[in-house]
């Protein structure tokens, strides 16, 4: 009866008449937005919570890039003091006895 589809649809959400040779639909136009929008609430949650995570992990990348960095330049600096040890100010390189100098 009217009285009964009143009820299970309430204004603005009544079920599209079915045509014939078309399929019947499960959802209102209503609800079928209403679910899209669902949806498309939680992929941009989804979203946001992927773009906190690379963020996060762009600048962990942009950290450990500064850190390489900084242990290279500390291992070239104690190679070539290393160097200059063995080798000695004037070049002539390190000579037993002479203390180095």
């Amino acid at each position: 009866s009217k009285k009964d589809t009143f009820k299970m649809y309430p204004q603005g959400r009544h079920p599209a008449p079915h045509q014939p040779g078309q399929p019947g639909f499960k959802f209102t136009v209503a609800e079928s937005c209403d679910r899209i929008k669902d949806e498309f609430q939680f992929l941009q949650a989804q979203y946001h919570s992927l773009k906190v995570e690379y963020d996060k992990l762009a600048n962990e990348k942009t950290e450990m890039q500064r850190h390489y960095v900084m242990v290279r330049i500390s291992h070239y600096i104690q190679r070539s003091n290393v160097r200059l040890l063995i080798t000695g100010r004037d070049g002539r390189g390190f000579v037993m006895g002479r203390g180095g100098s």
